[in-house]
C-alpha cells in the first residue's frame, strides 16, 4: 500500500481587477442601468478623444487671454524640466507608497491627494530651479550627453529671472 501525504492543493482564482480585466470591468457595472455593454464600451471609444480634444483646445485658449496666460505661467518651468519630473514623480511615488504606506495598498482618493501633492511640490521646486538654471538637472545630462560636451547650466545673466 502506498502512502499519500495530504498536501494543500491552491485552487486558481478567476483573475479579476487586474490588467484588462480591471479595464474592461468598469463597463460591466452599466449593466445594472439597463445599458449593454458594448454600447458602453464603444461610447467610450468615442467620447474619450472628444474629451481629451476639448480639454487641449481650453487650455490653449486659457493661455491666449492675458488672465488665462498669468494663470498658466507657473507651468512653463514644470513643463521645461518635463524629463526631472517624471522621473522625480516615480522616485517620490515608489518611496512613499514603500518607506510610508509600507506597501499597503491605497485607496483611489489617498492616491490622488498624493500625486496632487508631489505635482504641486515639483511646480514650486521647478519654479525656483528655472530661476538659477537654463535646464533641469536630468535636462541638462541629456544634453551633454547628446553634444558630448558640458553644456553651461547657469542662466546667463548675472539676475536670476523673476
Amino acid at each position: 500500500m502506498a502512502t499519500v501525504k495530504n498536501e494543500t492543493v491552491m485552487k486558481r482564482q478567476p483573475a479579476t481587477g487586474t490588467g484588462r480585466l480591471q479595464f474592461l470591468d468598469q463597463f460591466r457595472g452599466f449593466a445594472l442601468l439597463g445599458l449593454p455593454f458594448v454600447n458602453v464600451l464603444a461610447l467610450w471609444l468615442i467620447a474619450t478623444p472628444i474629451v481629451s480634444l476639448f480639454y487641449l483646445s481650453s487650455l490653449l485658449m486659457l493661455g491666449h487671454i492675458r488672465i488665462g496666460a498669468k494663470v498658466l505661467h507657473p507651468l512653463q518651468a514644470y513643463g521645461r524640466m518635463a524629463l526631472t519630473n517624471y522621473i522625480g514623480q516615480t522616485v517620490f511615488l515608489v518611496g512613499i507608497q514603500r518607506l510610508i504606506l509600507n506597501g499597503s495598498p491605497s485607496t483611489y482618493v489617498v492616491s490622488t491627494l498624493v500625486s496632487l501633492g508631489i505635482v504641486a511640490f515639483q511646480i514650486i521646486i521647478s519654479n525656483l530651479w528655472m530661476r538659477w538654471f537654463q535646464y533641469g538637472p536630468l535636462e541638462w545630462l541629456w544634453r551633454c550627453g547628446t553634444y558630448w560636451t558640458l553644456v553651461p547650466i547657469r542662466q546667463k545673466t548675472g539676475n536670476p529671472q523673476a
